[in-house]
C-alpha cells in the first residue's frame, strides 16, 4: 500500500474515531442496549453462555453489505469530483467498484442489538418474547480476535442529527484533512490505482456498519465478527431457520456474558402471562446466580397468535 493510501486510511480512522467520540449516543444512553429475542432464545444464551451470531448474508436485510458498498463508493465518487480529481481516475473507480463489482462471499457474523427496549417492530417479530439489557461497556471487552460493537448507521436518511454521525461526516473530514495538508497536491495527481487501494480499505472500515434507511428505527448497534479466512477462526456451526439452513458462530464462550446482563424487559401479553414469565425470571436469577432488573414492555399490543388464543 502506498504511503498516500496509508495516510488517508489513518485520517479516515482518525475521523472515525472523533465521530464517534462525539456522538451523544455512544456517550450518555447506551450504558445498555438491548437483545430482543424469544423465550427460547433467552433461554438458549443462559445455557450456551454464547451469542449465536449470524451469518450477514442470512439477516433480515437481505441488502447487507451491497448497501454499505454501494453507498461509500458513491460517496468517495461524489466529493472526489468536487475535488477536481479527474474524470479518469473517477471512471476507473466506477467500472471496479461498481459497474464490475460482485458482492462477495459473507465471511462476517454478527449479533444484534437496540439502542431502546421501547421498540414495537420488535416485539412484532419476536411476539411473547423478552427485550435482555446488556452492559455495552462489558460487551466491547469480550475478548475474542476480529471482534467489535458499533453503532450502525443509517443511509439516505433525512434526519440531520443522524447525518453527523454517519460514512458521510468520517469521509468528508478525511478528504478535506487530505487535500489541504501536505499530501493535497500528490492525491489530486494520483492514478487510478492509487485510490482504488484507498477506496479498499476505506470501505474495509465503513461499509459493515451502513444499514439501508428503512431499518432506522431500530437504531441498531452490532456485535460483529469478521472471521479471518487465514489462521485461528470460530466453527462456523448451522441451525434451521424459517425454512432455510443459516450459518452462525458462538461468540462469548468463556466471557462470562451472563454477568453483563443487567436488565431483562418481558414483552407484550397478557398479565397473567407476564406474571407467570416474572416468576420464572426471578427462579432464573437464582439458578444462574444473576442479578437483573426485572420490567414489562409498558406497549399494549397483542399479536395476532394472542388474539387466537384469547378467542
Amino acid at each position: 500500500m502506498s504511503h498516500l493510501a496509508e495516510s488517508f486510511l489513518e485520517r479516515i480512522k482518525q475521523s472515525l474515531n472523533a465521530i464517534d467520540g462525539d456522538d451523544p449516543a455512544q456517550k450518555e444512553t447506551t450504558d445498555k442496549i438491548w437483545h430482543f429475542t424469544s423465550m427460547d432464545g433467552f433461554l438458549g444464551i443462559l445455557e450456551k453462555h454464547c451469542f449465536y451470531a449470524t451469518n450477514l448474508g442470512y439477516m433480515n436485510d437481505h441488502s447487507e453489505l451491497v448497501t454499505g458498498h454501494r453507498h461509500v463508493v458513491g460517496l468517495l465518487l461524489n466529493k472526489l469530483k468536487r475535488h477536481s480529481v479527474s474524470g479518469e481516475v473517477l471512471e476507473h473507480l466506477y467500472k471496479k467498484h461498481i459497474e464490475h463489482w460482485r458482492a462477495p462471499e459473507f465471511n462476517a457474523f454478527a449479533t444484534c442489538f437496540c439502542l431502546l427496549a421501547v421498540q414495537l417492530s420488535q416485539w412484532r417479530g419476536y411476539g411473547k418474547g423478552v427485550a435482555v439489557g446488556f452492559n455495552r461497556r462489558g460487551l466491547e471487552k469480550i475478548s475474542l480476535p476480529g471482534l467489535s460493537l458499533n453503532r450502525m448507521w443509517y443511509v439516505d436518511v433525512e434526519d440531520e442529527d443522524l447525518k453527523k454521525y454517519s460514512p458521510d461526516a468520517v469521509i468528508s473530514g478525511a478528504l478535506e484533512q487530505s487535500f489541504q495538508g501536505e499530501d493535497g497536491p500528490e492525491l489530486q495527481k494520483a492514478n487510478g490505482d492509487v485510490w482504488s487501494s484507498i477506496l479498499d480499505g476505506v470501505l474495509d472500515l465503513l461499509k459493515f456498519r451502513c444499514k439501508h434507511g428503512g431499518f432506522v428505527e431500530e437504531y441498531e448497534w452490532r456485535l460483529l465478527y469478521r472471521r479471518p479466512t487465514i489462521g485461528p477462526a470460530l466453527p462456523i456451526e448451522f441451525r434451521a431457520r424459517s425454512g432455510m439452513i443459516v450459518p452462525f458462530v458462538k461468540i462469548g464462550e468463556g466471557d462470562n456474558i451472563l454477568s453483563l446482563i443487567d436488565w431483562v424487559s418481558i414483552g407484550p401479553m397478557s398479565d397473567l402471562d407476564a406474571f407467570l414469565v416474572k416468576q420464572s425470571l426471578e427462579m432464573i436469577k437464582e439458578r444462574y446466580g444473576l442479578n437483573f432488573e426485572i420490567s414489562r414492555s409498558g406497549i399494549p399490543f397483542r399479536s395476532l397468535s394472542q388474539r387466537h388464543e384469547n378467542s
